[in-house]
């Protein structure tokens, strides 16, 4: 085996043979076709949630405020849902998976 080959779950493809090309082609005009302010947005909710979340866990242990916690709580809970939901669904739809559109989410 080469370090050219790329592994699927068919077996062994060779860099540069056409399924791979197509595939590549396939995954590139998927992500072409979702609207950049979307694949931004839903960065931005997803990782500021999960930041949000964490910080919020730590300073359980840490902070002596309850109320600060609550609010980085609710505000990571607030972010993360629509982040996790959006993401969720641009990469499934960019690995092409069937059944998941860029357009079933809201305008952005």
């Amino acid at each position: 085996k080469t370090s050219a080959t790329m592994s699927n779950r068919y077996g062994q493809l060779e860099e540069g043979s056409a399924t791979v090309d197509s595939a590549n082609n396939t995954w590139r005009s998927r992500l072409s076709e979702i609207p950049s302010s979307m694949k931004v947005l839903s960065a931005v909710l997803f990782i500021g949630g999960t930041i949000f979340l964490l910080c919020s866990l730590t300073c359980i242990f840490v902070c002596e405020d309850f109320r600060r916690v609550l609010v980085m709580l609710l505000l990571g809970v607030i972010m993360f849902i629509p982040g996790g939901y959006s993401a969720f669904i641009l990469i499934n739809f960019i690995r092409g998976k069937h059944g998941f559109h860029w357009q079933q989410l809201p305008d952005m």
